[in-house]
């Protein structure tokens, strides 16, 4: 109730404009409606032109679109880091109990419906190429009030805090040729720390645009050779000095008349005037090729991502155990905590005011998988040996399918199997096995 009383305490006009996305509720089903007639918000109109440089943050989308080696880096940050999320529950912060129905969840699932966003997906990558992540925490119109129904990643290229006293006080996001207004409360943000600007993000692919320059000028360098058939480039320097313009029609005429077209390749070339002829030295490929790895594995570096992972030829199409967890450890699992730590305080508090619910990540989970496969299979067996995982968790463990009749857990001295959850029960147990 305390979620729908401090919508119903904001005036009629707030509460339209905060809530740009309408939703229907027929009582049965939630339905996405287009935004509503009305919410121009012209005020805001001139914001877009004075004052506000996007620039940069579009030069980082420019990056990843237009550098392979970037592309792929992110990419896979992007959808590992999302698996990691996609592991997480919703669990009581008392009792434990795994809550699969949580509004949370449907929220996710109506931000894949209404919008067709993977909400940790979009998360991870909004992050990683802006440093900012903006989402906005979609209310659902009913007739009883606004209750929460979704989130939304917005595009961080349209969206732009209204810093006050070094704060974020509202957020202002361009909608087409409209332009919106969010409070501070309506919008969780997450960012990558920057070291210039506490407000604000800082994006993995900042520290490596210096390396996605010149990887670009590189293939444009190689095109251009490869496509003058790897000729070397010839230099023309007039024997008698200026030229005349009378001169330099008529040397554009001979080009244009006897130097273009397929009948004219490989015929020698008689200019009107002499010339002295240097040939230029073509660029060394096996040097570019070097100053093209030196500047793949800088984007690696910058975005946190094994070279091996984006260049099959550097290894044999897989990493080694220790690059496996290294990668887990100081890239995945610290960018998923993050990530979870912003669902707790600013995302879930909207679907659950009274915080009985956490999001939890299975990093022990998460962990054992990357362990030696002899040494998690020993670890495994030593538990459900002693009691502590069931048949099908133990099966889990170790990659394989549950079973039907699985649920069920060994008793410390072997002689008996109970059901899981009944190992303290004073009921007698299933079955006895010698």
């Amino acid at each position: 109730m305390a979620l729908l009383d401090r919508w119903r305490g904001k005036p009629a006009a707030v509460r339209v404009r905060d809530a740009p996305l309408a939703f229907f509720y027929d009582g049965t089903n939630l339905t996405a409606l287009k935004y509503r007639d009305g919410e121009t918000h012209s005020a805001f109109g001139a914001w877009y032109g004075v004052g506000w440089n996007g620039s940069s943050a579009e030069s980082y989308a420019r990056a990843y679109m237009a550098n392979v080696w970037a592309f792929r880096a992110i990419n896979v940050r992007v959808q590992k880091v999302a698996e990691v999320l996609r592991r997480g529950q919703v669990i009581h912060r008392i009792s434990g109990r795994h809550a699969g129905d949580h509004p949370f969840l449907d929220g996710l699932e109506q931000a894949y419906r209404h919008f067709g966003q993977d909400v940790f997906e979009d998360w991870a990558f909004s992050k990683s190429v802006y440093g900012e992540t903006f989402l906005e925490l979609v209310s659902g119109y009913t007739p009883g009030g606004y209750v929460p129904a979704a989130v939304r990643v917005l595009n961080a290229l349209a969206v732009e805090p209204v810093i006050e006293s070094g704060r974020i006080a509202a957020y202002r996001y361009r909608d087409g040729h409209a332009v919106k207004l969010f409070g501070a409360d309506d919008i969780a943000f997450d960012r990558l720390r920057n070291p210039l600007d506490d407000a604000r993000g800082y994006s993995l692919l900042a520290a490596a645009l210096d390396a996605v320059g010149i990887d670009q000028s590189i293939t444009v360098l190689t095109r251009a050779h490869l496509k003058n058939n790897a000729r070397p480039g010839l230099i023309f320097t007039p024997k008698a000095g200026r030229l005349s313009q009378a001169d330099v029609d008529l040397i554009q005429t001979t080009l244009a008349e006897d130097a273009r077209g397929a009948r004219n390749a490989g015929n020698p070339l008689l200019m009107p005037t002499a010339f002295d002829v240097t040939v230029a030295a073509p660029p060394d490929l096996t040097d570019i090729d070097t100053l093209s790895e030196t500047q793949k594995r800088r984007i690696c570096a910058a975005v946190g991502v094994p070279v091996a992972l984006i260049d099959y030829a550097d290894m044999s199409y897989q990493l080694s155990p220790e690059q496996t967890r290294t990668f887990y450890e100081l890239t995945l699992i610290p960018e998923a905590e993050k990530i979870a730590r912003v669902i707790n305080a600013q995302v879930l508090p909207f679907f659950d005011p009274a915080r009985e619910f956490e999001f939890r990540l299975p990093l022990d989970d998460i962990r054992t998988t990357l362990s030696d496969p002899r040494a998690r299979t020993e670890i495994a067996t030593a538990q459900l040996a002693a009691g502590a995982i069931t048949l099908n968790e133990y099966r889990q463990a170790l990659g394989l399918k549950i079973i039907a009749d699985g649920d069920v857990r060994f008793i410390p001295d072997g002689s008996r199997v109970v059901r899981a959850g009944e190992l303290e029960s004073k009921e007698q147990p299933l079955a006895v096995s010698n």
